[in-house]
């Protein structure tokens, strides 16, 4: 290839490769009301911080972090530093796929033997009871959607975009 063809195409790739992770910017809104009642909006912006909104039954509460994308999931660190009385700590981590973001990452068997392992290590058998590996990985990351016991997958769809002027 010629100088006046590598060019052009090295900054195509740039600006493509620039725009990627604000393709994810945006308002999400939770699919369902955790036990017919809670919500969580979490607005991801174009700066990488983020803020989740949890509300419902009288409860209104924001939590703030930075978030960053590792090829299909997105990574959010909240700041308990700044904000120390918020409702999430620590790491949360989601899939991302077509404008939705799942927190259901697979379980293997290994892990779920070592998960057994220690709750019998430990000696609460008594007062956890987790059940087979088919029944474990088939509830694993369902909320209640009701107070009736129906459970559900909940994830976050996205409602609005973002601009970020890039």
């Amino acid at each position: 290839m010629t100088k006046q063809t590598t060019i052009p195409i090295l900054i195509l790739l740039l600006i493509i490769s620039s725009c990627s992770s604000n393709k994810i910017v945006g308002t999400y809104k939770s699919n369902f009301a955790s036990y017919g009642r809670f919500l969580k909006t979490l607005n991801l912006n174009c700066d990488s911080t983020f803020v989740m909104n949890f509300y419902g039954d009288f409860m209104n509460d924001n939590s703030y972090g930075k978030w960053t994308i590792n090829g299909d999931t997105l990574i959010m660190t909240y700041d308990t530093i700044n904000y120390p009385k918020s409702r999430y700590s620590g790491i949360n981590k989601y899939l991302i796929k077509n404008n939705k973001l799942t927190s259901n990452f697979p379980i293997t068997k290994e892990k779920y033997d070592e998960l057994v392992e220690l709750i019998e290590k430990e000696g609460m058998t008594d007062s956890l009871k987790i059940g087979s590996y088919s029944k474990f990985k088939r509830t694993a990351g369902k909320t209640p959607a009701n107070f009736q016991g129906k459970m559900k997958r909940q994830y976050f769809k996205k409602v609005e975009e973002k601009d970020c002027g890039k």
